[in-house]
């Protein structure tokens, strides 16, 4: 039953992906058939992400009421509701009021599914999990090239993501009986000195997580990878065509091959986190994403320097989410976990588009210097936070 459920799991988070890669790809042939600015696609992408934001801030409320199997369950169904609202739309108003249910239930899956994760099972299984999104945003794309030039177009694409969301939406109605046999079984193999050594950290439960020793670090920890994984696949092509002089379709190309370092280090990061522990992780992914900063200001392949930014960033943020059990007790960490991946993305959100017009004012020679400064503060923010837990285990 154990693997059965742990492939449900890993199936619903390429759902993700097709959120993270597919509207973006679908774009160009949506504003040409509804004759709208190109801008307006930047409005979608808002939508989605502030409703993300709100559910990561709400996951302690939603969890504790209806429990993670049904808050998945509730997640993907309204999923399914909004990518049907995608291939019916009739207008741009349709487009943005399904972007809001998609954020939603995006942002619900993700933050539930990943809590559930950190409290009963290791970082191996933890970065596995993430890496199936890497693999969702690659077949989303995939699916849009091959049905834009056919009958039905773009709409094609997202009717059928609807039917896959459906799918895995009766497959997690089917789970249901299984999460809490699974906790159980968690729980009991939880020895009591692994909960005896976070004795200092249960009282957290009933605090808000803002006031959480550690908190404020471990946010500005997800508040800057995120943003600095936003600002690589935001403007990564831009600055190859401005810079580096590449077509669009190079540039576009080279993008990708960040993408696909994230999921390839994803899934080799489960393997070797059997071997090294997450602070290890963390420390390689960081101390990576600092490099291949460095490496955009060498006249090297940029593929090279992407992939290497793709392999740094992509144990990073499964295992910031896998420390929060180790970091802020093993009760109550759906709060700590909705408010830190809400902080993720407020970062994204906030910083990324800020990075795109310091390098209009100043030119995109800024963008390597603006991801190595991130990169940097990244690393002295997680190691102040290495400090202070160790500091609070001591005392």
């Amino acid at each position: 039953m154990q693997i059965i459920f742990l492939i449900i799991l890993y199936i619903s988070f390429l759902s993700l992906g097709f959120g993270s890669s597919l509207i973006g790809v679908a774009w160009p042939s949506i504003q040409a058939e509804m004759g709208l600015p190109v801008s307006y696609g930047g409005y979608i992408s808002t939508v989605r992400t502030l409703a993300v934001i709100i559910v990561c801030y709400l996951l302690g409320k939603l969890v504790a009421r209806w429990g993670t199997g049904k808050v998945g369950m509730y997640a993907c169904i309204l999923m399914t509701v909004a990518w049907l609202g995608f291939a019916l739309a009739p207008s741009y108003i349709w487009l943005l009021l399904s972007a809001f249910p998609l954020g939603f239930g995006a942002g619900a899956l993700d933050s539930s599914f990943n809590d559930f994760m950190a409290q009963n099972y290791s970082a191996s299984q933890m970065n596995w999990l993430q890496s199936f999104w890497g693999i969702g945003a690659v077949v989303g794309p995939l699916i849009m090239s091959s049905t834009v030039a056919r009958p039905g177009g773009w709409r094609t694409a997202f009717f059928i993501i609807t039917g896959i969301e459906a799918l895995i939406a009766l497959l997690l109605i089917f789970a249901l009986p299984m999460w809490k046999q699974v906790a159980a079984t968690h729980a009991e193999e939880k020895s009591q000195t692994e909960l005896s050594s976070q004795d200092y950290r249960l009282h957290n439960a009933n605090l808000h997580p803002i006031k959480m020793p550690g908190m404020g670090l471990s946010m500005a920890c997800f508040f800057l990878y995120n943003a600095t994984e936003t600002s690589i696949a935001m403007w990564s092509a831009t600055w190859l065509g401005t810079i580096r002089k590449m077509s669009e379709s190079d540039a576009s190309s080279q993008v990708s091959l960040y993408f696909l370092g994230i999921t390839v280090a994803r899934l080799i990061s489960g393997v070797v986190a059997v071997k090294l522990s997450n602070d290890h992780l963390l420390r390689i992914g960081q101390i990576l994403l600092i490099i291949g900063s460095i490496m955009l200001f060498l006249p090297i392949p940029a593929g090279i320097s992407l992939i290497v930014l793709g392999v740094a960033s992509g144990p990073i943020m499964p295992t910031m989410i896998h420390e929060s059990p180790r970091r802020f007790g093993v009760l109550g960490t759906s709060n700590p976990v909705g408010f830190q991946m809400g902080t993720a993305f407020l970062g994204g959100t906030l910083i990324a588009p800020l990075v795109g017009k310091i390098c209009v004012a100043f030119g995109f020679q800024a963008f390597p210097v603006l991801l190595l400064v991130m990169a940097s503060i990244l690393l002295l923010c997680n190691s102040l936070l290495n400090r202070t837990m160790a500091h609070l285990r001591n005392t």
